[in-house]
C-alpha cells in the first residue's frame, strides 16, 4: 500500500528539485555508495574510531554527505573528459 502511495505522489507531482535529487541519487547509487563508504572508512582511520560524541558525529554525517555528492561529481567530470579524449 505505501508504495502505491509514494507512485501515486510521484505521478501526480510536477517535477521539483527534491524529486531531481531523489532521481540523481537513484541514478547513481552505486558510485555514491562507493564514494560514501570509501569516505567514511578513510575517515574513521584519520579521526579513530568511536572518538567522537554522538552530536559531533551527527555534525559529521552532512559533511559527509556533501563529500560524497562533490567527490561523484567530480568523478563525472573526469569521466566524460576521458571519454571526449578517447573519441578525439
Amino acid at each position: 500500500m505505501a508504495f502505491w502511495v509514494v507512485h501515486f505522489l510521484i505521478r501526480n507531482t510536477e517535477s521539483n528539485y527534491f524529486l531531481n535529487l531523489v532521481y540523481y541519487c537513484s541514478k547513481n547509487v552505486t558510485s555514491m555508495y562507493v564514494i560514501q563508504w570509501t569516505l567514511v572508512f578513510w575517515g574513521a582511520m584519520i579521526f579513530g574510531y568511536k572518538s567522537k560524541s554522538p552530536l559531533e558525529t551527527m555534525l559529521i554525517m552532512p559533511v559527509v554527505v556533501l563529500a560524497t555528492f562533490g567527490v561523484n561529481y567530480i568523478f563525472k567530470l573526469a569521466k566524460k573528459q576521458v571519454g571526449k579524449k578517447a573519441i578525439a
